[in-house]
């Protein structure tokens, strides 16, 4: 059989995704966490002694718990004068490592547990920063102490939750284990994704994470043929993908354990196959793609209900292509045209879309069916009443306007380390993208005047139709919701690089961009810096490290 080589930008294109995908999982989270927990829902609460080989100096107490927040645990033990002393702490965060310090002398301590309590792990540290070791656990606690091995020097994102993990990462686990689901103001689809992953690797900070990382790798090829159909430019496409591989929010936002990875790439999905809806001569094959544009946007809609802000540019690109259609391309197919389309749209925008939708919500209804609809119906009301009274408030909220010039970045994470050095995760863009996305959206409006660009306008359409919902959303909102607009952002640049044709202008906004990445990996990534560092070089951007 003829080996035929790949041409050269589809090695470029494999190369790309390649390391992407390397630093993307490069450190995500641990593969080993805590796997037995101790669980127990009685009438009052429990005690157990927990004894020493010898008297010991604890120096502090760690504590992972399972899918159960805010427990109340209380140490109670003798000092060296024979005083009773009675310590009390609260463990707010599940699937995290929580420390606190215990100064105190003993050989033995009497653990009293609350009623109801769900703990992986409990474990007294030395003065020397070592697993003090337990002697004669009764058999039924023994869960609480039996993986030392797994306990870590600090907590740190990689052996614990941050954020919103804490919501949706615990559903996740909760459906697995059949437990009664906690965050439910969005519907299950993203959850039970994240759950895939779990299956695979464990309830582990990896294995939260995986799937949603995995699905911002798909999303770089998947921006590639967007923007190689878009543009018939290899070179414009590649610098898309490269554009949309270095923005800070697609990496940072993809490592965690929430929803939005899936929610963008749906939405990527059906502009995607809508694109190729509206450039497509052939009707089965134009058929084809209008029906996939349905069908992912429906996945969208069943991860969060902002994908319906997207369907209001979908719907306003498919009307305004339909004069063209059915005076150029199907205008000896018109019948054969109107009658597809309409049959398509109903099955794959309507049907298939609201069938996903019910079927999504099996793990959380039970009864026989009729008792199972009226739980569906619940959990609708229940989001809506949600998300229309909600009154938090949230220090590092943001307001629809503030996101594209990231006046305020979202802070997911800190720690500061015994050598001096910190470590903090923000949320927020490269400015080559979300700035340089401003400048393109106006060049894109110019092209639409000046040149009547079909695509300047498919793309802003897509851009100002999803984002301008936020304008009237009077809920808390963050930065990360105008994840979804940066695809436009990219695809714009594209346009607007593709206009002036400067191989040199394309590699010096590549360029710019790396340096960029570079310079904020510590700070997008959570790995420990100087905070010298940080202060010198990047703080002209507002970030909370």
């Amino acid at each position: 059989m003829k080996y035929i080589v790949p041409k050269k930008e589809v090695i470029f294109a494999f190369l790309i995704v390649v390391v992407y995908t390397f630093f993307a999982f490069f450190q995500l989270g641990d593969t080993h966490s805590i796997q037995t927990f101790y669980r127990e829902n009685a009438k009052d609460s429990t005690q157990v002694e927990i004894q020493f080989k010898s008297m010991q100096n604890v120096r502090k107490v760690m504590v992972f718990l399972g899918p159960k927040e805010k427990q109340m645990l209380t140490f109670r033990y003798k000092d060296e004068n024979h005083k009773i002393k009675r310590v009390r702490h609260t463990v707010n965060s599940v699937f995290t490592w929580d420390e606190f310090d215990y100064s105190m002398k003993a050989n033995s301590v009497m653990l009293i547990l609350p009623k109801s309590c769900d703990i992986g792990e409990i474990a007294f540290i030395d003065n020397n920063n070592h697993v003090i070791s337990v002697e004669n656990v009764p058999a039924k606690f023994a869960s609480m102490f039996d993986e030392k091995s797994l306990v870590p020097a600090q907590p740190t994102y990689k052996n614990s939750f941050y954020f919103d993990e804490v919501y949706h990462g615990r559903t996740a686990y909760e459906f697995i284990h059949g437990l009664s689901i906690y965050e439910w103001t969005h519907p299950p689809l993203g959850k039970l994704i994240i759950a895939v992953g779990v299956l695979l690797f464990g309830p582990t900070p990896f294995g939260f994470r995986c799937m949603g990382t995995l699905f911002g790798v798909l999303m770089l090829p998947l921006m590639y043929l967007f923007a190689k159909r878009m543009f018939r430019s290899s070179n414009i496409a590649l610098v898309c993908m490269t554009l949309l591989a270095l923005d800070f929010m697609h990496f940072t936002q993809t490592r965690i354990a929430t929803v939005d990875s899936y929610l963008v790439f749906f939405l990527l999905a059906s502009f995607y196959f809508m694109y190729r809806y509206l450039t497509e001569d052939r009707l089965k094959p134009a058929l084809i793609n209008f029906g996939l544009s349905g069908l992912f946007w429906g996945l969208a809609i069943c991860v969060k209900w902002n994908g319906f802000y997207s369907g209001l540019a979908l719907f306003a690109i498919f009307i305004f292509s339909l004069k063209g259609k059915l005076k150029n391309a199907f205008h000896e197919k018109k019948k054969s045209y109107i009658i597809g389309i309409l049959s398509i749209g109903l099955l794959c925008f309507i049907i298939i879309p609201a069938t996903f939708y019910l079927l999504c919500f099996i793990p959380m209804v039970h009864g026989t069916p009729s008792q199972a609809f009226q739980q569906f119906l619940n959990w609708q009301a229940l989001m809506y009443h949600y998300h229309s009274t909600l009154n938090a408030t949230h220090p590092f909220s943001s307001l629809w306007w503030q996101w594209p010039i990231m006046m305020k970045p979202l802070f997911y994470y800190t720690q500061t380390f015994p050598n001096g050095l910190k470590a903090g995760m923000d949320l927020f863009g490269n400015p080559v993208v979300w700035w340089g996305g401003m400048v393109a959206f106006a060049f894109c409006l110019f092209a639409i005047i000046k040149y009547r660009s079909k695509n300047a306008a498919f793309l802003v359409i897509g851009y100002v139709l999803s984002y301008l919902p936020w304008v009237f959303i009077t809920r808390l909102t963050f930065i990360y919701h105008y994840f979804p607009m940066t695809i436009f952002c990219v695809l714009m640049i594209g346009a607007t690089l593709h206009h002036f044709k400067s191989t040199a202008l394309n590699r010096t906004v590549i360029a710019l961009a790396l340096v960029l990445f570079i310079m904020y990996y510590p700070i997008i990534t959570g790995i420990p810096t100087s905070p010298w560092y940080v202060d010198t070089f990047l703080r002209w951007i507002p970030i909370a490290f």
